[in-house]
């Protein structure tokens, strides 16, 4: 059999992620999550845990090895006879539905091996496969990459982003995308008569103005953030560049 990695359109690969699926070889079946939470804090690129379960399963990536083939074809079955349905959800629902006279089989205690694989669909052969939830931090979603930034404060590469928690349509994702330095246009886009060019400048007095030795994240301790006077002095200052 063969093992897929499968990719939504509307999501990079910013570096190689076979390193990482391949350390989990009594995986069946790794899925990316809408989970907001980093189960296992930022010092642990391992899974997530229990809880993540719970939340929303995302299909914009998910590893798949050839051991999960009778999963894969009753989810594409499902898919088929109602295509109204949601896929993703069908993906989640049949992982826990099983596959021998309808037992369900929603994650229970972990079997021996990684603690963070839970047994859930069961095949005809009475064999549960063993599902992970890949980290929200390193197999990112719209919101944990560009508005909780875990990867930054990881300071590390996410695996992928994908560009979902916006509600702009492609347009919308190409822009949170330039934003992110991920989204490379011709010089032409930048060209128009709409857009203003400038030279930025930060002063360091402005940005802060209380002193102190700033984090590894570029954060300061409480005492010394900015005030709203400071703040609007420094987006005057950019203002008038």
């Amino acid at each position: 059999g063969v093992d897929c990695l499968t990719v939504v359109a509307d999501a990079l690969l910013l570096r190689d992620p076979f390193p990482y699926l391949r350390a989990l070889p009594d995986a069946d079946v790794l899925t990316s999550s809408d989970y907001l939470v980093a189960t296992n804090g930022y010092a642990d690129e391992g899974l997530e845990g229990r809880s993540a379960f719970g939340a929303a399963f995302n299909i914009g990536y998910i590893f798949v090895r050839a051991t999960a083939v009778e999963f894969v074809k009753r989810w594409s079955k499902a898919c088929h006879r109602d295509p109204n349905a949601w896929d993703q959800n069908l993906f989640k629902s049949i992982l826990h539905s099983g596959g021998r006279r309808g037992r369900s089989s929603a994650p229970t205690a972990a079997k021996p091996g990684n603690p963070r694989l839970q047994p859930m669909f069961t095949t005809s052969e009475g064999r549960q496969l063993m599902v992970g939830v890949l980290p929200v931090s390193l197999f990112a979603s719209g919101h944990t990459h560009f508005v909780s930034r875990m990867a930054h404060l990881m300071h590390t590469t996410p695996y992928m982003v994908h560009t979902t928690f916006q509600y702009g349509g492609a347009q919308g994702k190409r822009h949170r995308l330039r934003e992110g330095m991920m989204w490379e246009d011709g010089p032409e886009y930048y060209a128009k008569p709409q857009f203003l060019a400038y030279e930025l400048d930060l002063p360091y007095s402005l940005v802060y103005p209380n002193g102190g030795k700033p984090g590894s994240d570029g954060t300061v301790p409480f005492g010394q953030r900015t005030t709203v006077e400071q703040h609007f002095a420094l987006v005057h200052h950019q203002l008038r560049q």
